[in-house]
């Protein structure tokens, strides 16, 4: 199973730790360099990590190669965006995003979309994606 995760935040290691034994294939795209993030994932064959500097631009063909995506940047409305693009795209593929202002989780979570805050991630495990 490929997984993509788009967008490195602070709950990037916690969503890596509940997945990590499900894939052997895990692309992490950000549009710019995270040392720190890099040097802890170097050695991990199944972890690859892609600086793009037009991410933007590439939410499709990511999606397009992978079965799960997984949308962690910090940003709420690039999250929304790439989800709207994918699902626009794919309707069944199966996304979940990060949104960090609690209203617009709320909204989005009444809505039935695939969300997760920050305080969701330490209750939840995220195997129940990999394994439908």
């Amino acid at each position: 199973m490929k997984i993509s995760i788009i967008g490195i935040s602070q709950i990037i290691d916690s969503v890596i730790d509940k997945i990590v034994n499900h894939s052997d294939d895990i692309n992490v795209y950000s549009d710019k360099r995270h040392f720190d993030f890099e040097n802890k994932y170097h050695n991990k064959k199944n972890i690859e990590i892609i600086t793009n500097q037009a991410l933007e631009d590439n939410i499709e063909n990511i999606s397009n190669s992978s079965d799960i995506v997984f949308l962690l940047s910090e940003s709420d409305p690039f999250n929304s965006f790439s989800y709207q693009k994918i699902i626009n795209q794919e309707p069944k593929k199966k996304v979940l995003m990060l949104i960090n202002d609690d209203e617009i989780y709320n909204m989005y979570k009444d809505k039935d979309y695939p969300v997760m805050s920050k305080l969701e991630l330490e209750q939840n495990d995220l195997s129940y994606l990999i394994k439908d």
